[in-house]
């Protein structure tokens, strides 16, 4: 970070400054000692007579200073005030030091509480402008502080919610790559299971055509024996057929029963148990690829 630097401002050269010098110092010494010599007339002792002196002229260089330099409105507008009030009463004081007579005893009542009440008022005054300069400046260094806090919190807040929003967007992109991969998990079962299923139509067609195209072993008194082949069917076959001719008479094959299907086919009992739910399947499924 480049700091800036400020430019000194030099309103005077060497000589003027020495000038200023050498005009201040007497002029405003001559306040000083007009108001330690009323002081002095007022019967003051001299340890304590040069106090009131400082209250005009100290005061007034003190009040400017502020007034010029103060931040807070106020402070500067009292400060101005006090530097005009001092320098009006060194003013009224070198006056009315300067225009008693020499050969006056006693100075009037009123040049003596003028110069009682001075120190104490022009002190007071500029303390409590001292003292307001001072709050005003906490005042502000308190403002500054609870709006540095108040950014700060505002920054931290904004900071979560950005770490809320991202974490959010982080969620929802998840759940849908989530969504994504379930779908076309499911899409995958789906076709393996209509493949499964297609190929075990076609196993259970295959099955049911080959047992249709053999002799069955079925015989009734009005059938002849039939011919031998070279291919021996099976007892499974016999069932397959038996149970395709019940369901394409309107049947319900689902209701069979292995022992009565035994019987029919002329197998022994309980053959037909250990195939019958599978064959009832296959010629289930067989026939609806049929219709």
């Amino acid at each position: 970070m480049t700091t800036i630097q400020r430019p000194e401002v030099d309103l005077f050269d060497p000589w003027t400054r020495r000038g200023l010098l050498l005009a201040l110092v007497p002029l405003l010494g001559w306040d000083a000692a007009s108001v330690f010599q009323l002081a002095m007339a007022a019967h003051i002792t001299v340890y304590v007579a040069w106090i009131p002196a400082i209250s005009t002229s100290g005061i007034m260089l003190a009040s400017t200073r502020i007034s010029m330099r103060a931040a807070d409105a106020e402070v500067r507008r009292q400060a101005k005030i006090l530097s005009w009030v001092g320098l009006s009463l060194g003013v009224i004081i070198a006056a009315v030091q300067h225009s008693l007579p020499q050969n006056l005893g006693t100075v009037p009542w009123e040049a003596m509480a003028l110069i009682g009440a001075l120190p104490v008022a022009m002190g007071g005054w500029l303390w409590h402008i001292y003292s307001l300069a001072h709050t005003r400046a906490e005042q502000a260094a308190t403002a500054a502080h609870a709006a540095m806090i108040a950014r700060a919190e505002a920054e931290m807040i904004a900071e979560r919610d950005r770490d809320a929003a991202e974490r959010r967007r982080t969620a929802e992109l998840t759940h849908a790559r989530e969504l994504a991969a379930a779908a076309e998990r499911t899409a995958t079962l789906q076709r393996e299971t209509a493949e499964l299923t297609e190929r075990r139509r076609a196993e259970a067609k295959a099955t049911v055509n080959a047992a249709l195209t053999g002799p069955t072993l079925v015989r009734t008194p009005a059938q002849k024996p039939a011919a031998k082949r070279t291919t021996k069917p099976t007892l499974r076959d016999a069932a397959v057929t038996e149970l395709v001719r019940r369901h394409r008479a309107g049947g319900d094959i689902t209701t069979t029963v292995a022992t009565e299907l035994d019987r029919t086919i002329g197998a022994s009992e309980g053959y037909c148990k250990k195939f019958l739910p599978e064959v009832i399947e296959h010629v289930l499924t067989a026939e609806r690829g049929v219709a």
